[in-house]
This record gives C-alpha cells, structure tokens and sequence, in this order.
C-alpha cells in the first residue's frame, strides 16, 4: 500500500502547482493565447431568467444513449419533460455518417409521434452533442474527433448540425438545427433556469463551462461595446497532464496503455469514472505480479485483464462488514475462486488500494474546481464579498453515487482555497434530463 501510496499521492504543495498550471493554462486559453487546454466561446451570450415559457424540441446524444424531448417550460424555474430513449446499437456507433444520422431522425420522428399532439412553440431543435466540436455559430460544429467508442465514418471534419439538418429534411419534419451545445453548456444553461445563483458553473467531468467577460474572452463573434457583456466559456482539459504540470509519477500506471496514442486524454483517464476500474485492475494487476497481493492463490489465478465496473469500485469501498464479504465476493467472481478462499487482509489491501484511486480523482477535479472559481473572481462575473457564493453544478456519476467523493472534493478545496472560501462553495448534482433542457433553452 504504501508503494501505491507514493505513486497515487498528491500532497498539498502539488496540489496547489497543479491548481495554478489549470489556472494559468484556462486564462491563456480564453485570451486566446496558446495553452494547454481549449476554453471556447459556446456563442451564447446569457442564461435564462427562470421565466422561460412554452415547449420546444430537445436532442441529447450522449456516449451510449440518446434522448430526444419535448420541453413545457412554465416560468418560475418549472419544467417538465416528456421524452423517448434509446440505447445506441454498437452497430450505429460504427456505421457510415448517412446510417447514423437517418437513426438520430428517426428517433426525433418517434419523439414528435410519441408526444400526443403536444403544440411546439416552434420548430427548432436543440442539440446537446457529447463529442468535441469546432465552432463558429451556435448553430453549426465541426466534428474534431470521435471518442468513446464511436467511430462513424464520413463525419469528422463535417459539419454535424448540417448532416443531423438532411436527415431531419429527409424525412419532412419542418424541424430546424438551431443550437448546438456540449454537455457542459447545457447544464449551465438547465441549472440556471432552475437556480437562483446566475453565476453557476457547471462541471462535467473534465469539461466545464462557465460565463466569462466577453471583454476577457477571444471571442470574435461576442456582443460589442459593452465591458459589462458577457459570454459562456466552455472547457476542455480531458488532455491537460500532456503538458508538465504535475510530476511523472501521475501518469505512471497509465503511460503503456496511453503510449499507442500519444498520451491523449491522460487528465480524464485520472478523474474520469469509466477509467477508475482500469486503474484498480492495473494496480491489482501489479501487485499479483510482485506477490503482494492474493498470493496463496497465484496458481489458481486466471492469465486475464483486470478491471472492475463502477458499481464494483462504490461496492469495494462502501464494504464495512467486518470480513469484508461483498468484497469477497466481487473478487471470488472476478476470477472464478471460492470466496472463502480469499482472505481479509487482501480483501482490506484491494478496498485501501481503491480508496487511493478514487481519492486522486477526486483530488486533481478539486484542482481544476479551485482553477474556475479563481477565473470567476478574476472576471468579476461572481459578487465582490470577501467570498462570494459561487454554486457548481458537478455532473457524472461519481460526484452523484459514490461513498466519501463529496466529502473528498470539499477537503481538497479545503486545503486548496481555505475553509472560509471553500464554505462559499455550493456543490449540486446536475438535474437528470439536463441534457435536454439545456439544449431546449438554448435553441430559443
């Protein structure tokens, strides 16, 4: 464990280095200057009031499902969803551009014929797209590159709105593409139509997005003649550790995995929660391989890739039953073995070992957290007490469902930004169809 330990650590004076390479990173992306992540204007220059009204259309395409809704908005905050889902066959995620987008239509289609005659209060759609886009309208994007497991072909350097617009007209829907955002601006833009703090900033795993100054912002498009004008900012740092921010050791347990592609994504692979299992099996793995771990079952151990699911990760460490049983459990089946077989003190090593995980993951989001509060009091976009509210709205499951992530979240900013500040802080979940209501509002 303590070998672990040392790789796995981040002190505080680390911390504080990796919180102002991000700080220092984002302020160069918004000026415009080169930096080690993307800060994007989303061309949307204000949030809703809360006092929106009247039902629009609604796309969130997410990494494995799609929904499709019709948004009533009824002013004061209020809402209400009525919306289809589908699970997106792995055979879409591969297909050619024309199959993928005819099955986006048709689930619009289904939307509108599931609706019951539900009145629009017009035909444009709002699109929440959960893959990187280049931008130079709200109502365009250029895809950049497919990501976790897609791999359409014929669209990336394509403009997404333009072929998800010839399927729509395909099938005579009347339906306009009027807005295209990433999961982040569209939970900053449902968050504040629900909350009363407009200076929300929305984190969603290793994106974030945020209102800037348009006078800070390289934002060529941005209203004009105004210091006080604002615009929304979003974020992308999923590949900031490929530039020396934090010492080697972060990165390696995941250096012979990420070589084959560069390094990319290395920040998200660390904070992400589809990556965390991969991190404990890679460990596990290790640890087997020294003799440190499970040894008086060496020999019965299967020759295979170990990972373990998310479910399994919150399992391991929310197991306080004195043996352990849960945990012995999950091993016995993950390697075929009696569980009886498999003694407390690994059972105890694998549950410290992924507390160590998750607790780094926690640690570097904080940083990045710490970073967006910093740029906030540095616009003047949040008020000028000594330590004004600022509410983050944090998407993904782990923030959401797993043991002690909040607590550890709140510690790190603790110690990142002081008590006092950190108290300032509002830490909320995203709502569950943020994706759609986002993406209706903006399309207004």
């Amino acid at each position: 464990v303590d070998r672990v330990r040392r790789v796995l650590d981040i002190p505080r004076p680390r911390l504080l280095r990796i919180c102002h390479g991000f700080a220092r990173s984002l302020d160069d992306a918004v000026a415009g200057r080169p930096s080690a992540l993307d800060a994007r204007p989303a061309h949307l220059h204000q949030l809703p009031t809360g006092a929106e009204s009247g039902t629009y259309l609604a796309m969130d395409l997410g990494t494995s499902l799609i929904h499709v809704a019709c948004v009533s908005f009824f002013g004061g905050g209020l809402h209400e969803v009525q919306q289809v889902q589908h699970a997106i066959p792995e055979v879409i995620k591969t297909a050619d551009a024309d199959t993928f987008f005819h099955f986006l239509a048709d689930v619009v289609e289904e939307a509108l014929r599931e609706s019951g005659g539900l009145m629009l209060s017009s035909m444009h759609l709002g699109v929440t797209w959960s893959f990187r886009l280049n931008q130079t309208a709200l109502d365009d994007g250029t895809l950049v590159h497919w990501s976790k497991e897609f791999s359409v072909t014929g669209v990336e350097g394509k403009d997404v709105a333009a072929l998800l617009q010839r399927a729509l007209d395909h099938r005579g829907l009347g339906i306009k593409v009027a807005a295209m955002v990433n999961d982040s601006v569209s939970n900053l833009i449902a968050g504040a139509y629900s909350l009363p703090n407009p200076d929300c900033v929305m984190g969603s795993g290793t994106n974030a997005a945020y209102l800037e100054r348009t006078s800070h912002a390289d934002d060529k498009d941005a209203c004009q003649g105004s210091a006080r004008a604002l615009t929304i900012i979003n974020t992308e740092w999923g590949d900031l550790m490929g530039v020396p921010l934090t010492p080697s050791t972060l990165s390696l347990l995941h250096h012979h995995q990420e070589r084959g592609r560069g390094g990319t994504r290395i920040f998200e692979r660390m904070v992400g929660a589809p990556y965390l299992g991969r991190i404990v099996g890679r460990i596990v793995t290790s640890l087997i391989s020294n003799g440190e771990l499970f040894c008086r079952l060496i020999e019965a151990l299967p020759n295979m890739a170990i990972t373990f699911t998310i479910d399994e990760l919150i399992t391991i460490e929310s197991d306080d039953t004195e043996k352990r049983i849960h945990i012995g459990d999950i091993v016995g089946r993950l390697f075929r073995l009696n569980p009886a077989d498999v003694c407390v003190v690994d059972r105890l090593l694998l549950q410290q070992v992924t507390r160590l995980v998750s607790g780094r993951a926690a640690r570097l989001h904080a940083a990045a957290i710490a970073a967006l509060v910093a740029q906030l009091h540095r616009n003047g976009t949040v008020t000028t007490d000594a330590y004004p509210s600022v509410t983050i709205v944090v998407d993904g499951l782990l923030f959401r469902h797993y043991p002690q992530y909040r607590a550890r979240l709140h510690d790190a900013l603790q110690e990142l930004i002081g008590e006092e500040a950190a108290s300032a802080l509002y830490l909320l979940p995203t709502h569950e169809s943020a994706g759609c209501i986002g993406a209706a509002l903006a399309a207004l």
